[in-house]
């Protein structure tokens, strides 16, 4: 019999986008993803369709090996010839699969006021923002840096992550399509304060038959609030 020699096609014939596993979608049909030579002219013989491709990866890049396997040969001609049973070249290619993330609406970012705009809470998947389009079971997570549209101790406030980056395993496999995470999902609570009589401070009346007090509360002169932000206006009102 003739030893025939079969060839993959390239110019991105063998192409998917990124589903998380390495299945060839496109089968063996001749002329169109594969050629054969050495045939006799007129001779009808082929590779039989049962056989299925694999890429040597999931992940998504060009020039990709596929191989396949158990390449076995049919048609009225096909006793007449012998051919390998794998079939393999670096023809494939992988693209990568859109992807996007939203915060989730029943989520709470929230701190202590801190005087600041930043968020100190990181973003976790599952708990305040989701995926839509990753494949189950991928490493795959996201940073940001995170603020809120004020530095004012409120509930429901507007919380907006941007400079979004993947993270994971499996992140090159990715296309990030959003580029900003924004929801009303944001709380400052409001931080407890103490007061303090400034040490050596004297509250001095001449006597007048009453027990009240007639210095005024002046800040940083009798009295101080030792944990107030550093820079806010904040004072005592008796």
């Amino acid at each position: 019999p003739i030893v025939l020699t079969a060839t993959l096609t390239g110019d991105n014939v063998f192409t998917k986008e990124y589903d998380g596993d390495t299945t060839v979608d496109q089968g063996l049909t001749l002329g169109s993803t594969y050629t054969l030579d050495k045939v006799v002219s007129n001779d009808t013989v082929s590779i039989a369709t049962n056989t299925s491709g694999s890429y040597n990866n999931k992940n998504a890049g060009n020039g990709k090996t596929i191989s396949y396997t158990g390449i076995a040969l049919t048609g009225a001609d096909a006793g007449n010839y012998t051919i390998a049973d794998t079939l393999s070249a670096d023809v494939g290619k992988i693209t990568q699969k859109d992807l996007t993330a939203a915060l989730i609406d029943t989520s709470s970012i929230s701190k202590t006021y801190d005087g600041t705009d930043k968020v100190t809470t990181a973003l976790t998947k599952g708990t305040n923002y989701q995926f839509t389009g990753m494949v189950d079971g991928d490493a795959l997570n996201l940073t940001g840096t995170g603020k809120y549209t004020d530095k004012n101790a409120g509930n429901d406030k507007t919380v907006s992550f941007t400079g979004l980056v993947l993270t994971g395993d499996d992140a090159g496999n990715y296309n990030l399509k959003t580029e900003t995470l924004s929801g009303n999902v944001g709380k400052i609570n409001q931080k407890t304060i103490a007061a303090e009589l400034k040490s050596g401070s004297i509250f001095a009346k001449e006597y007048d038959g009453t027990d009240v007090v007639t210095t005024a509360l002046v800040k940083y002169t009798n009295y101080v609030l030792p944990n107030m932000i550093s820079g806010d206006d904040l004072s005592l009102d008796t």
